[in-house]
């Protein structure tokens, strides 16, 4: 039997296994691994999963946190874009969002 940690490519065989509903006793025998020892590497890859549902995410700065939007600042977003859609530039009124470089009527 294998001893020492699972490495990647074995943790991505698992998942597969998983998602195929392979039994792991038999994980077991294709890895030279204990079941002991697969269904340890299982339950990371659930906490894994869990963790990975919460959205969490990581800054800049290397900040890390869960990003929620409150119901006042989906409002506020909501009014801003109806506020933008209505203060969209005319045919006629484009004259104050348009800057001439270079002129050729002088």
């Amino acid at each position: 039997m294998k001893k020492g940690r699972i490495n990647p490519t074995e943790t991505a065989c698992i998942k597969g296994m998983l998602a195929e509903g392979i039994p792991i006793p038999q994980m077991g025998k294709q890895f030279d691994r204990t079941p002991a020892a697969i269904q340890k590497e299982i339950d990371l890859i659930a906490k894994q999963a869990v963790t990975d549902q919460m959205y969490i995410k990581t800054s800049a700065k290397g900040e890390s946190g869960i990003v929620v939007m409150t119901q006042n600042a989906s409002t506020k977003i909501d009014e801003n874009r109806k506020k933008a859609a209505t203060q969209a530039p005319q045919k006629g009124r484009r004259d104050e969002w348009v800057h001439t470089i270079f002129d050729k009527k002088k």
